[in-house]
């Protein structure tokens, strides 16, 4: 069997017409069979920055400049006692699910501190039982932050899972660190319900 290659007279030239062909294999033998064959390859340079692509651990390069694993934290309420958040209070989390990032943490007060600028997203839900007091008739909270946000979810049900979100965009002015908390907006306090988990707010830098 006759092997082909980039350079095969043949190959290079057969699908042409009569006159085209006489020229093509004329140029072949007069100019592309002056080259010699080709030199060794040489050796492979060093692979950059890498992570894991897919579950069967293949690596894949990528500039040593780029970030793009997600980073956040998620804390719940898991008291198990019945408790209320008076209005303008932050709801206290109590029990960090997951951490993965060095620049967002929690002070198990309440309050959430950011260190690095970047666009965050933060997805929220709790588990309410009720409204004492107020002139309200629905509850509302609000996520907040030291920079000016104000970001409110509300419910038309004064029972039920409240939630909401919020996309959030934090630079160096006015002054980094900025904190962020999620507090109760309605003029009454609001009732947890009596569920194992009462509340849950997950933030992650995109």
């Amino acid at each position: 069997m006759r092997r082909f290659n980039h350079f095969d007279e043949d190959t290079l030239c057969r699908k042409k017409n009569y006159l085209e062909k006489q020229h093509c294999h004329k140029f072949y033998q007069q100019d592309w069979k002056a080259f010699g064959p080709f030199g060794p390859f040489g050796p492979f340079g060093p692979f950059g920055k890498c992570k894991l692509c897919n579950p069967i651990n293949f690596c894949c390069p990528v500039d040593a400049t780029d970030d793009t694993e997600l980073s956040g934290l998620e804390i719940q309420l898991q008291s198990p006692s019945p408790l209320t958040v008076a209005p303008g209070a932050p709801v206290v989390f109590d029990t960090m699910i997951t951490s993965l990032s060095s620049f967002i943490s929690y002070n198990n007060l309440g309050t959430i501190t950011i260190t690095q600028s970047g666009v965050f997203y933060v997805d929220w839900w709790i588990a309410i039982g009720g409204i004492a007091g107020g002139a309200d008739f629905v509850p509302t909270f609000a996520v907040t932050t030291s920079a000016g946000d104000n970001i409110r979810a509300s419910s038309p049900l004064i029972a039920g899972q409240l939630s909401g979100n919020a996309l959030i965009s934090i630079t160096a002015s006015p002054v980094l660190p900025v904190t962020l908390q999620l507090i109760n907006a309605t003029d009454g306090a609001v009732v947890f319900g009596l569920t194992p988990i009462k509340a849950d707010l997950t933030i992650v830098s995109i």
